[in-house]
């Protein structure tokens, strides 16, 4: 699940999600970019992953330095800020 979890982000990142749109809500882009650029005949479902959230799945493409995210405080919405549109992964 990882793998098509990972794939269809990458996809979202090419072809739906524009710079001029951020930052955004991780839930909205989850919601409006990542589900429907999902291959098809797969549902993504984040509690079947191994990140169990999409917070702690942005929070390890941050890592990656694919997107920088931003989570400002404890229980207040997480954003993407900003796509690393040269990164190589």
């Amino acid at each position: 699940m990882d793998e098509y979890l990972i794939e269809a982000f990458l996809t979202s990142l090419k072809i739906s999600l524009n710079d001029k749109d951020l930052p955004m809500d991780a839930g909205e882009f989850y919601s409006n970019h990542l589900r429907p650029c999902k291959r098809e005949g797969v549902f993504i479902d984040l509690k079947n992953t191994s990140y169990k959230k999409i917070s702690k799945f942005l929070q390890a493409m941050s890592k990656l330095g694919i997107i920088d995210f931003k989570e400002t405080k404890k229980g207040s919405v997480p954003q993407i800020t900003r796509v690393n549109r040269q990164n190589k992964k």
